[in-house]
């Protein structure tokens, strides 16, 4: 998760694994011509995985901090599935850190946007970089911050 772009009025937070899923289908493709030329079901199982991996990994969000008309706007894509909507400023209560444990102990963070009505994720995965999570929380609490002190 990072901020791709800031100006005075805008603020735009985005997290993809676009690039992973591009890397497990430039994969496959080869694999696949190999399979095919050798005619091997090993092959073409590990090809399929790949392309399985590659799909998996279609994730992005991106939210859009729009200072002028106090809303964020928000889209995802995840496995061909994608979803927007719009918030406003007023409804937002705080930027939240949820964490989750892995089977070797170990703390994974995704920031959160926390409403009046539930939850909404910044990002689909975790990261183990609390302390990046951390500076892009603070930018976004002191760009809404200023916001509402603008009005």
């Amino acid at each position: 998760m990072k901020v791709t772009r800031q100006t005075p009025t805008e603020l735009v937070v985005e997290e993809s694994r676009l690039w992973l899923a591009g890397i497990f289908f430039v994969v496959s493709v080869p694999v696949f011509y190999v399979a095919t030329l050798a005619g091997n079901g090993g092959s073409f199982f590990a090809a399929g995985l790949f392309l399985v991996l590659s799909a998996i990994c279609i994730r992005k969000t991106v939210f859009i901090f729009d200072r002028n008309h106090g809303i964020v706007c928000w889209k995802s894509l995840r496995v061909f599935r994608l979803s927007s909507g719009r918030i406003p400023f007023s409804d937002i209560i705080d930027i939240g850190t949820e964490a989750a444990t892995s089977s070797s102990k170990r703390f994974s963070y995704r920031l959160t946007l926390r409403t009046r009505h539930g939850s909404i994720p910044l990002a689909y995965s975790f990261g183990r970089s609390s302390d990046r999570n951390a500076s892009v929380r603070e930018t976004i609490l002191s760009f809404m911050h200023a916001a509402v002190h603008q009005s």
